[in-house]
């Protein structure tokens, strides 16, 4: 669907019809609908001012969700999920949805 993937993909806890992927052109974290293959949202907040973003996972920690991000050379983040977050899928703006050129 015209993304270059560089990194890893990997699917959020118990989904079974989506994967997340780091991108590299442009770059960001893209939800993918396995049925469709389109991105149906973006995130690049997390990985605009990264070397090389290479591998992202989920985990949970209690009842906490967390989602993780690594690259090169040293790079680790580290989010939580917010329970409390209402905002439709795919509603980040700005830098949060698209790294600055």
């Amino acid at each position: 669907q015209g993304m270059l993937i560089s990194g890893a993909l990997t699917r959020s806890g118990d989904a079974t019809d989506e994967l997340f992927v780091i991108i590299k052109e442009p770059k960001g974290i893209h939800r993918i609908n396995i049925s469709t293959g389109l991105s149906t949202e973006q995130y690049a907040g997390a990985v605009c001012d990264m070397g090389q973003p290479e591998g992202i996972t989920f985990y949970k920690q209690g009842t906490d969700i967390f989602m993780l991000l690594v690259g090169e050379p040293t790079q680790v983040r580290r989010f939580k999920a917010d329970p409390s977050c209402t905002a439709a899928l795919n509603a980040t703006t700005g830098d949060l949805y698209k790294c600055p050129e």
